[in-house]
């Protein structure tokens, strides 16, 4: 891990710059020591204090460099209106149709079926542009639906998110996540946009699930009434904890989240972000569980994020460890889903 520090040294930085082991294009970092630089990208929070992850070099220049570019490309202060600008009511426009129809219900649980589906004008501008200046069209969805699904009678529906590690792609973590629940009587959907970058934005992955579980509404119209929570794997099991705050924004009755070896929480950025009723969040469940010999959450982690968590006024915590390192187990997860299932008490 690379460290830039801005303001003050570690820990006292007042922001933070971050390369993460493996980012390729680095190299020449060190050629920068102990001068001003600028950097660009997403801003997020880690323990508090707001960072930007760099996912490529072009995102750190000299600053000298940076304002040079500054100056050339950008508008002049006097082009910047003082006084708000009032928009004019916009029309809504038909929401695009999904073609969930065209992937069949699986004939058992466990297989994964995928299709696409058009974002809404209200997801496209939610989403934005990816880092790398993609505009996204649609959303890439997995779902996989239980043994003897019945879409007439209550549903329990886990939504998988996965790490950064991999861009983003929440698709790669429903064989597993997605196949354990399924197999226990779950639902699970993941969905994922057209780029796969690093440094995607919260809005981003919002702008993909909502996406997905509209169509799941399309198809099943009594969706939205079934039972919700999030679930992932360490950088997974952090967006989870955000992405449960734009679920209930937008409506979805979530109950709780799964997260496993994650060492921080998110449910503070997904407030400050997403903005739903406070008193939504602070009743969700969450399941933390970590592995007894995981090289990045020990005992003391852990129990710096049960605490982190119970900061934010939520009470129902189930703490769990095992036999194993970072990566999630299955045994642990279906504590959880059971956990989950029986109304998640503390």
């Amino acid at each position: 891990m690379i460290f830039v520090n801005f303001g003050r040294p570690h820990p006292d930085s007042e922001f933070t710059a971050v390369v993460r082991p493996g980012t390729p294009g680095f190299d020449s970092l060190a050629e920068l020591e102990g001068k001003e630089v600028k950097v660009e990208g997403t801003i997020e929070l880690h323990k508090g204090r707001p960072q930007i992850v760099l996912g490529s070099p072009e995102k750190i220049r000299l600053a000298s460099e940076a304002s040079a570019v500054a100056d050339a490309t950008s508008p002049t202060m006097a082009a910047i209106p003082s006084e708000p600008v009032a928009l004019a009511p916009v029309a809504p426009t038909p929401t695009p149709t999904a073609d969930l129809d065209d992937a069949p219900a699986p004939a058992k649980a466990g297989t994964l079926e995928e299709f696409k589906v058009p974002l809404s004008d209200e997801e496209k501008k939610l989403a934005g542009r990816s880092p790398s200046g993609v505009k996204p069209e649609e959303a890439n969805v997995g779902v996989m639906l239980p043994d003897g699904f019945d879409p007439s009678q209550p549903q329990k529906v886990l939504v998988v998110f996965s790490t950064d590690d991999n861009g983003g792609d929440h698709l790669k973590a429903m064989p597993r996540f997605g196949g354990i629940a399924s197999r226990n009587g779950w639902v699970a959907i993941a969905a994922t946009g057209p780029a796969l970058e690093n440094t995607l934005s919260p809005e981003w992955h919002a702008a993909m699930i909502y996406a997905g579980l509209r169509a799941l509404e399309e198809k099943y119209p009594h969706a939205k009434s079934w039972r919700f929570f999030t679930g992932g794997n360490s950088g997974g099991g952090l967006r989870s904890a955000m992405m449960s705050c734009a679920l209930l924004k937008k409506g979805y009755p979530v109950e709780g989240v799964f997260m496993g070896s994650s060492g921080d929480e998110r449910f503070s950025a997904g407030l400050g972000i997403f903005r739903p009723e406070r008193a939504k969040a602070r009743n969700l469940a969450v399941y933390l569980a970590h592995g007894k010999s995981d090289h990045m959450i020990d005992a003391a982690r852990a129990d710096y994020v049960a605490e982190a968590v119970k900061k934010q006024g939520i009470k129902a915590i189930r703490r769990d460890s095992y036999d194993g390192g970072h990566g999630m187990n299955e045994e642990s997860f279906t504590k959880a889903l059971e956990w989950f299932s029986q109304g998640a008490k503390q």
